[in-house]
């Protein structure tokens, strides 16, 4: 599947995320939509309709509040005063390395993308392969983008290859592309192949071919 620049602006149009072609899964019948539950049973769910679903496991995903204003995390217990904390690059707390947040911009596009990546990169840091800036400077950066909120919003795409550059792995050049193309043909291929979004940031972590295999089956 390949997205334009044309379909980069249509998605930053869009008022809802649009996630593994969510809404057009639900207009085709292969994500069916449920109401209220009434009440859980030995096997399943009941829904307020009547109707009985068995299933296996319930997961719930009722959201989160997401403060965006200035790419800030507030932090603190329960009947205490929150702190709004600047980050850097969305991510880091600007003066403690082993403090980051998860998705703490708003991603037009696909959500999982942009944390997958940005999880990645939190584990890198955490384990000692890619180390981060001064502390000095993540402050001075942390400031400056929190004052004109630059980074309140982002395109999936975008993000993710920011959050390849920040691991030092930039998305290569096309001169580069091309010389990678006569040593390493097939993983340069199965990398141009793939989504912008895929989890795979550089041409050595595609040698492996990608598996189509659905894991889920949907009846409609």
């Amino acid at each position: 599947t390949l997205r334009t620049r044309l379909d980069e602006l249509r998605i930053s149009d869009m008022t809802t995320t649009d996630c593994c072609n969510l809404t057009q899964r639900v207009a085709m019948g292969a994500v069916r939509m449920k109401g209220a539950i009434e009440r859980f049973e030995a096997t399943g769910v009941r829904f307020q309709d009547g109707s009985f679903e068995e299933v296996d496991a319930v997961i719930w995903a009722t959201g989160f509040k997401r403060d965006c204003t200035g790419l800030g995390c507030n932090v603190g217990r329960q009947g205490e005063e929150t702190k709004k904390l600047r980050l850097w690059r969305s991510v880091w707390h600007p003066s403690l390395p082993n403090f980051a947040c998860c998705l703490q911009t708003h991603p037009y596009g696909s959500h999982w993308a942009v944390a997958d990546a940005e999880v990645r990169w939190i584990a890198s840091v955490f384990a000692g392969r890619v180390a981060l800036p001064d502390a000095k400077r993540r402050e001075k950066e942390a400031a400056e983008v929190a004052e004109h909120q630059s980074q309140d919003t982002v395109l999936d795409t975008v993000e993710v290859a920011r959050v390849a550059k920040n691991m030092g792995m930039p998305r290569p050049g096309y001169f580069r592309l091309l010389g990678l193309l006569v040593v390493k043909p097939r993983r340069t291929l199965r990398f141009l192949r793939q989504l912008k979004t895929s989890r795979r940031f550089s041409v050595d972590e595609c040698a492996e071919p990608f598996s189509d295999t659905c894991l889920y089956e949907t009846a409609l």
